[in-house]
């Protein structure tokens, strides 16, 4: 069994380069979602240099793949792992100093009579300077029956949800997350989206298993939405652990 997975993988897997970046991509099919292709994409960059989340925070640029589907097929979004921050004192930005492996899903239409699709992955990768990368691929499609079944990862939209609330205070924003466990651990809190806080953060305080934040708005002129998404995570002795948060507006 272990052969026949073995040469499947290889069958349906690509491996290229771009600027101080190499890449792999492959296909799984999701172990809770029959019917998906999954398509992961693995960027390890040269030492020194780094990628991009979702977010990318206050520069940069997220990775992203255009494809050339058929008619009635869909791509999901992409999915990533919780990221870093890299903290300077005029900027704080969001990314994987090392490898990133971040994943879409693909559902083919009713009548799959396709055997390969085509993509443009596009990134950016930094060290003192930027330099964007591109690699067009096709992959080719074997049966689902035939891919192996892999289980969602850890990334943030497929953690534990929580809810939290945030209300306007004098001093800003002040964002209330109750439910987080390890009530002495040092938090680090990334949005979803760009363009909602101010990423210099003050630390949490704790009281319990509820923590508080007090963030500036991103833009002075433009409203904090009444609904967003962020991830906290944490270090424990296992690894890194994580909570993704639905933030909704307190009405006063």
């Amino acid at each position: 069994m272990t052969s026949l997975l073995a040469f499947i993988l290889l069958q349906v897997s690509i491996l290229g380069s771009g600027p101080e970046t190499s890449i792999r991509i492959f296909l799984t099919s999701p172990q809770h979602s029959p019917g998906i292709y999954r398509v992961n994409v693995v960027l390890k960059t040269n030492p020194g240099w780094h990628t991009y989340w979702q977010n990318p925070g206050d520069s940069g640029l997220p990775p992203s793949i255009r494809w050339t589907l058929p008619d009635g097929w869909q791509a999901g979004s992409l999915n990533f792992p919780a990221p870093e921050a890299f903290v300077t004192p005029s900027e704080v930005t969001f990314g994987y100093p090392d490898s990133l492996w971040f994943y879409q899903d693909i559902k083919p239409s009713d009548q799959q009579i396709t055997t390969s699709v085509t993509g443009s992955l596009r990134w950016l990768v930094c060290k003192e300077e930027c330099v964007p990368g591109r690699f067009s691929f096709t992959l080719s499609l074997p049966g689902l029956s035939e891919l192996a079944n892999a289980p969602d990862p850890d990334f943030p939209g497929n953690l534990p949800l929580l809810n939290g609330s945030w209300k306007q205070a004098e001093t800003g924003i002040g964002i209330r997350v109750p439910g987080l466990p390890n009530p002495t651990a040092e938090l680090r809190i990334f949005p979803e989206n760009a363009g909602v806080l101010e990423l210099h953060a003050n630390p949490a305080e704790r009281e319990g298993e509820e923590a508080i934040w007090n963030f500036q708005p991103f833009s002075p002129v433009t409203p904090v939405p009444d609904t967003f998404y962020m991830v906290v995570v944490w270090k424990e002795s296992a690894g890194q652990m994580g909570r993704r948060v639905l933030i909704n507006r307190l009405q006063e």
